[in-house]
């Protein structure tokens, strides 16, 4: 009994291994945020950006800055007024300072740190999005383009059987027979292709997603059309103007590089702070001095506390850091304006290319059935084994190729035209997704 148990359940666990990943359109696009490795490294660069907040609340904490040493000193004996050397004896001088800084007002740098921090740390995040965004329509454009190429091949594949069956009949004129098999031979090597692209299409959707399994099935079996509302061009202009990543970028970056200009503006003013310093020396090899109002910078210790300024002179350097960084906002807000004017624009283009899909649409749609029709007048005789006329059904199914690819490139652009709208806007606007 426990040997059929042991069966069952290997059994089992291969039926599990073997078991291909399934994958809608909605599945590959979920993955996104969790499998995708472009997306991971936008994460990585967010994590980077905080770093600078933390950075910038560091460098106004508390201070303590230590220094410890060591140097050879030769004997001497007297006093501050008198004093005799020995060079032939030698000893070790011991040196110490610790300087402790506490800054308690620095004209509202730190702040404007602060916020340049933050708004840096938004602008990765916009870059996410963007990135985002730019897989999304990947996954679209291979996902549509597997389901584009089996339609075509399951086409091809009917196609081969027609002609197979043609082939056989034996009333055949030798000249009959030729321009089949010619046109055999020309539906191999486009299907040759067709799986070219399909196998490229599979590999660029795993990568996208992250599936590692190579058996991974869709679970859409071909490219079908699927109806939409497109709504109206401002419903999509408003969208873009409010949410699309690239301007929030820009709003970001300007805020980000004039508190940061402001920032390195103020370098030029005094920080004051809680100061506190010891220092001290000691030596056996001179003696020590023990007036208070005698200076001695080998033995004895000094100790000062109170509130003071903390001032580096550097105008130059500091007016021309902030110059440069003010000038780099200006930059943003000049491609801020280029960018309002010019996104009204983007999102019309991609508004009316799916305006024009639908119409191509509709259109090959008429046409492919059309062929569909013209076809099927040859294909119930040639199963038969009657040809009336070789020529034309030859032509008829080259139509019919001709239709069908059409007709699925059609549905396969207007996809992407929605896909296309989708990265216009900034955000997803697909109403199926």
């Amino acid at each position: 009994m426990n040997k059929i148990l042991l069966s069952l359940s290997l059994l089992s666990i291969l039926s599990f291994k073997v078991q291909a990943t399934t994958m809608s359109l909605k599945d590959a696009l979920e993955r996104v945020s969790t499998q995708n490795l472009e997306f991971a490294i936008e994460e990585y660069k967010i994590e980077q950006a905080q770093t600078d907040i933390a950075r910038v609340k560091a460098e106004f904490n508390p201070k303590l800055d230590a220094t410890l040493g060591a140097g050879p000193i030769n004997k001497a004996t007297g006093d501050s007024l008198n004093s005799t050397e020995d060079k032939n004896r030698w000893g070790a001088l011991y040196i110490g300072s610790i300087e402790f800084t506490w800054p308690i007002y620095s004209w509202g740098r730190k702040s404007d740190y602060l916020k340049a921090a933050n708004a840096g740390v938004e602008v990765k995040a916009q870059d996410k999005k963007l990135k985002e965004l730019e897989i999304r329509y990947n996954i679209k454009k291979t996902y549509f383009g597997v389901l584009y190429a089996t339609s075509l091949l399951d086409f091809v594949k009917g196609t081969k059987d027609d002609l197979s069956k043609a082939l056989d009949n034996k009333k055949l004129s030798p000249k009959d027979r030729f321009r089949l098999e010619i046109l055999m031979e020309q539906i191999n090597s486009k299907e040759a292709e067709i799986k070219k692209n399909l196998d490229l299409a599979q590999r660029g959707l795993r990568l996208y997603t992250g599936c590692v399994d190579p058996t991974m099935k869709m679970k859409d079996e071909w490219l079908e059309i699927i109806d939409r509302e497109l709504k109206d061009l401002n419903y999509y202009v408003q969208i873009a103007k409010d949410e699309k990543p690239e301007i929030q970028k820009l709003n970001r970056g300007i805020e980000a590089k004039h508190s940061l200009s402001k920032a390195e503006f103020k370098g030029n003013y005094p920080i004051f702070a809680f100061l506190t310093k010891y220092d001290f020396a000691y030596t056996n090899m001179r003696n020590a001095q023990k007036s208070a109002f005698a200076y001695d910078p080998y033995n004895g210790t000094n100790a000062v506390i109170g509130i003071g300024l903390k001032w580096t002179f550097d105008f130059g350097v500091t007016n021309a850091k902030s110059a440069k960084v003010y000038a780099e906002a200006l930059e943003l807000e000049a491609q801020r304006r280029y960018a309002d004017e010019g996104i009204p624009t983007l999102v019309e283009k991609a508004w009316l290319e799916v305006k024009e899909a639908e119409v191509n649409l509709a259109a090959n749609k008429r046409a492919s059935k059309l062929g569909k029709q013209w076809l099927a007048k040859f294909m119930g005789g040639a199963s038969l084994g009657v040809i009336s006329d070789t020529k034309e059904m030859i032509e008829a199914y080259q139509a019919r190729l001709l239709t069908l690819k059409d007709y699925y490139e059609a549905i396969y652009k207007h996809h992407m035209a929605w896909a296309e709208l989708s990265l216009a806007v900034g955000k997803e606007v697909d109403p199926t997704l």
